[in-house]
């Protein structure tokens, strides 16, 4: 069991980014259980341990803060977005001969508090995400496993969309959306090979009577996983986006001034699509029951307001953005309890001028975008 410890689930800490991956890829949840090879959320269910049963639970506080400034008839306007999101998850992991089946419920809770220099007041939105999900992972020939996870969304939204609205004036609406995803993972104790994929969640929503369809973008990723030796681990992971397109891409109207406003709220980083991300980790038994983890990702991106096109589409008017992360997490087992605490941060995430022909926001150009993302997050896990 130590060596499993030491090899650690590395999908979750080579973890994925982005405001439009889902909440257990991107890294902020990802990241936060068992951190070890015992657990079940992983975000490749072909990597679910089949040999033990789990019960977990954890919490994460994710802030990001961030400075623009928009310029619309080149009458600059300083934006600042202050960002907070709260989540809770708990979940269970049950052997059954060569395989496991495991399930799990997550809340996540997101606030948007957003001040203009032209607006008189700071702007707050809401939104609120039920996820529950179901997955099982099955032994086919020794040291494969195969991977199937299906999960149901719902979401409620309280937004503005527009800078320049009455507080009478705001856009509540839910949205339904679900979707599956699989995996492979070859793990000889020697090395291990993983590789997932997840079309981009579908769902439909109401929104002033008229029906939208809606999802989130999908992802796929290939990992590899060496064992160095009995106390260190070494890993690499890529992932890909891919996109389907979401209805609510393009402007609808505010219910009482009916002004042109945006669906995903007031934002800027609603635009922005993570692409691809490559990460590299190490994992060291540091003592008998401690096991220290760390990764270092890079992170491409790309600003795309376009709504006749994807992001993926690599369009001229897009403006890339990359930049770099780094996570760091402690684990402590006792009694078949494991404890872990961990902070993820992106670091460099800024750029000099962002350019929108569309001008969703109200703004044609923006001029010295700098963000800062801090994780914090908690972890406790029963295993017998």
């Amino acid at each position: 069991m130590k060596r499993s410890l030491v090899a650690c689930g590395w999908s979750i800490l080579l973890s994925s980014g982005g405001l439009h991956a889902g909440i257990l890829e991107n890294g902020h949840l990802s990241s936060l259980t068992g951190l070890v090879k015992q657990q079940q959320f992983i975000y490749n269910p072909a990597e679910l341990p089949i040999n033990i049963k789990k019960y977990s639970v954890l919490a994460r506080k994710d802030t990001r803060s961030t400075n623009v400034v928009g310029s619309p008839n080149n009458s600059n306007q300083s934006i600042s977005y202050e960002y907070e999101n709260d989540l809770i998850a708990l979940g269970g992991l049950l052997p059954f001969g060569g395989g496991a089946f495991g399930f799990w419920y997550a809340q996540l809770n997101e606030s948007l508090d957003t001040d203009n220099s032209a607006v008189g007041r700071v702007i707050e939105e809401k939104k609120k995400h039920d996820v529950y999900a179901i997955r099982f992972a099955l032994e086919l020939v020794p040291f494969l496993t195969f991977g199937f996870h299906y999960e149901y969304k719902k979401i409620a939204n309280f937004i503005y969309g527009s800078f320049f609205l009455n507080q009478n004036d705001q856009t509540n609406y839910k949205a339904f959306i679900s979707g599956y995803r699989l995996g492979l993972n070859y793990d000889n104790r020697k090395f291990a090979l993983a590789a997932y994929t997840a079309p981009p969640l579908r769902g439909k929503a109401l929104i002033d009577g008229e029906q939208k369809i809606v999802g989130e973008p999908g992802s796929g990723a290939l990992s590899f996983l060496l064992y160095a030796n009995a106390k260190m681990s070494l890993a690499a992971k890529h992932t890909q986006w891919f996109y389907k397109r979401d209805d609510r891409s393009e402007l609808s109207t505010s219910p009482v001034d009916e002004r042109d406003i945006s669906l995903n709220g007031l934002e800027l980083d609603q635009f922005l699509y993570p692409l691809s991300q490559t990460t590299l980790g190490v994992s060291y038994n540091a003592r008998k029951h401690i096991f220290l983890k760390t990764d270092v990702f890079k992170q491409i991106s790309v600003f795309h307001f376009d709504e006749d096109s994807l992001p993926t589409d690599k369009r001229s008017s897009d403006t890339r953005l990359d930049y770099y992360g780094v996570q760091g997490v402690i684990t402590l087992e006792k009694n078949k309890v494991l404890f872990s605490a961990g902070l993820r941060l992106e670091l460099f995430k800024e750029i000099d001028e962002i350019s929108d022909n569309t001008g969703k926001l109200g703004h044609g150009t923006y001029v010295d975008y700098k963000s800062t993302n801090r994780n914090l997050f908690l972890s406790m896990a029963y295993m017998q």
